[in-house]
């Protein structure tokens, strides 16, 4: 890799790093209370596999997709990042 090439991902990464790092010690805000805080999937200590074997069954709120209140908004693998 050229020095160019090298110089350039160092800024890359200067400048995503720096950009997401004041967040690290913000608050929830809106519905993080909600999708984060309360979500069952993402703050229980169910082991791995049952986390993920949940996740696929919930909606992006921790409620069963089949449930009448359930917005059937369905993002597994944003919710799993949210609890690893």
């Amino acid at each position: 890799m050229k020095r160019s090439e090298q110089e350039s991902l160092l800024l890359i990464l200067i400048a995503s790093t720096a950009s997401v790092l004041p967040t690290l010690w913000g608050t929830f805000v809106f519905d993080d209370g909600e999708a984060v805080v309360k979500n069952q999937d993402v703050v229980s200590n169910q082991g791995v596999w049952d986390t993920i074997s949940n996740v696929f069954k919930h909606d992006f709120w921790g409620i069963n997709l089949s449930h009448p209140h359930s917005h059937k908004s369905f993002r597994p693998l944003t919710t799993l990042s949210y609890r690893y």
